[in-house]
């Protein structure tokens, strides 16, 4: 029963007992949030699948805003989103050079990453960083005309402004 499950799991993470994790479906999930909470990357050592693993690490490290620990995993993907949450978490744009590109897609994750940080510190400045940068953001099972979005100084400066 997934209800079941999902009480069981969410149980877990707020009393941080790992040990409930054990008999459900999804106890690699269970394993990597109660990880989380408890900010113990020994937890995540105990997950047999790799890619729950990576995840369990990851989080593991965005919990601690630990940046060694994001480079503890195999998928690079993982690593940058690691350092984007602590760049955010840190409110310190500088971490966000530290992402490596991903299907020549680094100017797009730079522009989210100094943007997002941008927000969090209300600080224009960072957007001037920015260089524009348009991409076709229409979803895989959109078969229609391409729909073109950028990511730009002036995009930065307006999500500032909308989150006051």
């Amino acid at each position: 029963n997934w209800r079941r499950e999902d009480c069981l799991s969410q149980l877990a993470v707020l009393t941080m007992d790992e040990s409930l994790c054990n008999n459900l479906e999804a106890r690699w999930g269970c394993l990597s949030e109660v990880a989380s909470v408890k900010k113990e990357k020994s937890i995540c050592q105990r997950i047999e699948d790799k890619a729950w693993r990576d995840l369990c690490l990851k989080d593991v490290a965005v919990a601690l805003r630990n940046l060694d620990m994001c480079k503890e995993t195999d998928d690079q993907e993982l690593t940058n989103s690691c350092y984007h949450s602590i760049a955010i978490a840190n409110k310190d744009e500088t971490i966000c050079y530290a992402m490596k590109p991903l299907w020549n897609d680094i100017q797009k994750e730079l522009a989210e990453c100094l943007t997002n940080v941008a927000v969090k510190k209300k600080d224009g400045s960072i957007c001037d960083k920015i260089k524009t940068f348009k991409f076709n953001c229409a979803l895989s099972e959109y078969s229609g005309p391409p729909i073109t979005c950028e990511i730009s100084r002036e995009t930065c400066l307006d999500k500032i402004k909308a989150d006051d």
